[in-house]
């Protein structure tokens, strides 16, 4: 049984370690506005697994999951407001269109 928990340990602490990567590459790249949203909840679900493993990784998943919170949240804003300038695009557009005979 120790076993059993020593080896879940271990694959919790590597997709801990593998969500943290995650959140760093994800402070680099560059996405589609609003995509942010969904990878930083890939990222924070990984992040999660830290919450299982004794010692230290609690405090670093939940400093990790703030971050990826408040990520997630400029993520979805910046799909809204992306969402809102195509629209907005295409009625100028529509309305600067003739209509056909």
């Amino acid at each position: 049984m120790t076993k059993i928990i020593a080896g879940l340990q271990v694959l919790a602490g590597a997709l801990f370690y593998l969500g943290i990567g995650m959140f760093l590459f994800g402070q680099a790249a560059t996405f589609v506005p609003g995509a942010e949203e969904g990878y930083f909840i890939t990222a924070a679900v990984l992040l999660a697994f830290g919450l299982f493993i004794p010692r230290w990784h609690c405090v670093l998943a939940v400093l990790f999951l703030i971050a990826c919170g408040f990520e997630i949240r400029e993520g979805h804003r910046e799909g809204l407001r992306y969402r809102q300038r195509v629209e907005e695009a295409r009625a100028k557009r529509n309305a600067a269109v003739p209509p056909s005979d």
